[in-house]
């Protein structure tokens, strides 16, 4: 990916942490919904930041495929002896499917650099993911980690495979379009085609 510009990484930064903050402190109450206008706002600062350029549909698609992960990989939590499951339940909380659905809207933007370096997003996703995890139990009354430091080690080994596969999947789905040879007169053909 192309490098952005430094205004798009911080406002970027910005609009995940305060998805974050929103969804964590939240829970599942009204103001979650203060989170679809961030990640709204996400999609026209991508689009100025790639000089209209930007492919829509392959970060809507990514915010899907992020949220897919996000079940499966919070639904594995459950299973395992991470979480007090009576605050919990069985399936995954709206308010962590919507932190999944933020952290996807930064794999384009602060997390573009790690575009084909897996080894160092695993290691970024063992040591990261724990730390917010253990901060967003601390923070809200939602969940509650069973036995921190065993839950951190196993929050950890799930990110070392999850952050990679995020990573990949970002690259597959490219946030800009190709760029359309002078020769073609339709240009969307091109940009269809990816």
């Amino acid at each position: 990916m192309n490098k952005m510009p430094a205004w798009f990484l911080i406002a970027n930064v910005l609009s995940f942490q305060a998805i974050w903050f929103i969804a964590v402190l939240a829970g599942n109450g009204s103001a979650l919904a203060l989170c679809v206008p961030i990640i709204f706002l996400h999609f026209l600062l991508m689009d100025r930041a790639l000089k209209k350029r930007f492919n829509w549909k392959n970060e809507a698609l990514l915010i899907v495929a992020c949220l897919g992960i996000g079940v499966a990989v919070e639904s594995l939590k459950l299973v395992l002896p991470i979480w007090d499951t009576t605050l919990v339940g069985h399936l995954p909380p709206l308010w962590l499917l919507v932190i999944w659905a933020g952290f996807a809207i930064s794999l384009h933007g602060s997390f573009a650099f790690l575009h084909n370096r897996f080894a160092l997003a695993s290691l970024l996703g063992a040591v990261f993911a724990p730390l917010s995890y253990v901060a967003g139990a601390r923070l809200s009354d939602s969940y509650t980690l069973l036995d921190p430091s065993f839950g951190v080690v196993l929050i950890g080994m799930v990110w070392v495979v999850v952050m990679p596969l995020l990573v990949w999947v970002a690259g597959v789905l490219p946030a800009k379009k190709p760029q359309c040879p002078e020769l073609l007169t339709d240009c969307t053909a091109v940009a269809n085609a990816t």
